[in-house]
């Protein structure tokens, strides 16, 4: 794997992963590879980062070494979690924003403070299938905390496992570069992103439960309140027609409200909302995140997706529409949607 820098090894005598920055140079260093078990050399040169390489005639062609660098990295965190125990673990601060479009209310909770508390025990360390993530859970006091920790392209939290476990998430993006390219010592590195705040975000936190019940029953009432001022309900315009040609807000035709309207329900309000938001975050995606100039408009649930796919993602339907993804599209578009009717269409031929 000569185009990847190796930042650590395995002493030979006890089996524990060191870094280059904890041995002596050359063969002195005692080590074997992680991967494929060849005597390494420990090079301290001048213009590369320090790093090991697999001693001259030890490896076989036939049998390529299997360093995995991610990999290496999650036993190496696990070991100083391991040697580590009673050490302080800066935690950041946690501001939860939460906004509903539907009842047009957003506030921002403070969930906790930043505080740096002693872990007592390593009780789990796993690594997902693909080994592109890892789980520590530690006790702190009465209480347990799961640090997971992955290599994301860019940051996106990974789904709550909703044990109600506090959870935080531990970019390590960045750890090659700041070893190989800005030389930084690789132990001091990896227990940057273990021990300090700076690459940490909080997946949840248990306290964040009554501020979330707390904001859904403000905009509950908001809801209500809303219905009852000006009860008013929209009645989506004929016809397949790409959402880029949709006219302007004003122009929208309002349409009186039924004596029962369904929407009216808070447990329906809170349905609608929710595939609003699903609807405007798979647009924001599309456009945003992955950079793309069209896509394809689903007949049938009314989401949005690659143009290239032959098929909706989301209910498997073939038929659609193209449209151009630009400012103009996406300004506004939450309400846009709302008033054209799609999320009703959307509910009612794609329920789950």
């Amino acid at each position: 794997m000569s185009e990847v820098l190796i930042p650590y090894a395995k002493l030979i005598d006890s089996g524990r992963l060191v870094t280059i920055d904890e041995v002596e140079s050359g063969l002195a260093c005692n080590c074997i590879c992680d991967g494929c078990g060849a005597p390494m050399v420990a090079r301290k040169g001048q213009e590369k980062a320090h790093h090991f390489s697999h001693a001259p005639r030890s490896t076989n062609e036939d049998k390529p070494c299997t360093f995995n660098f991610k990999r290496g990295c999650f036993w190496l965190i696990r070991q100083i979690l391991e040697e580590s125990v009673g050490t302080e673990i800066a935690l950041p601060d946690y501001e939860l924003s939460l906004k509903n479009i539907f009842a047009q209310h957003e506030r921002l909770y403070h969930v906790t403070k930043a505080s740096t508390p002693v872990y007592q025990q390593l009780c789990v360390f796993e690594l997902s299938s693909n080994s592109d993530i890892a789980a520590a859970i530690l006790t702190i006091g009465e209480h347990k905390l799961r640090m997971v920790f992955g290599f994301p392209k860019f940051f996106k939290k990974p789904v709550m496992t909703g044990d109600g476990c506090a959870e935080v998430f531990v970019s390590l993006a960045n750890v090659y570069d700041a070893y190989s390219k800005e030389k930084q010592p690789f132990i001091k590195v990896i227990k940057a992103h273990i021990f300090s705040p700076q690459y940490k975000e909080w997946v949840f936190h248990p306290r964040q439960v009554k501020c979330e019940l707390d904001f859904a029953a403000v905009c509950d009432d908001l809801i209500v309140a809303s219905r009852q001022r000006s009860p008013v309900n929209y009645k989506p315009l004929r016809g397949n027609i790409p959402l880029h040609s949709v006219l302007p807000e004003r122009q929208y035709v309002v349409v009186k409200p039924r004596t029962e309207s369904i929407i009216s329900k808070v447990q329906d309000v809170l349905k609608f909302n929710a595939r609003l938001e699903a609807m405007v975050k798979a647009a924001d995606t599309l456009y945003n995140v992955l950079k793309q100039s069209s896509a394809k408009h689903c007949d049938k649930c009314q989401f949005l997706y690659m143009a290239t796919g032959s098929k909706c993602p989301i209910c498997g339907e073939y038929t659609s529409t193209n449209i151009q993804l630009d400012a103009h599209y996406m300004h506004n578009l939450a309400q846009k949607y709302r008033a054209v009717g799609y999320v009703e269409l959307s509910l009612k031929n794609h329920p789950s």
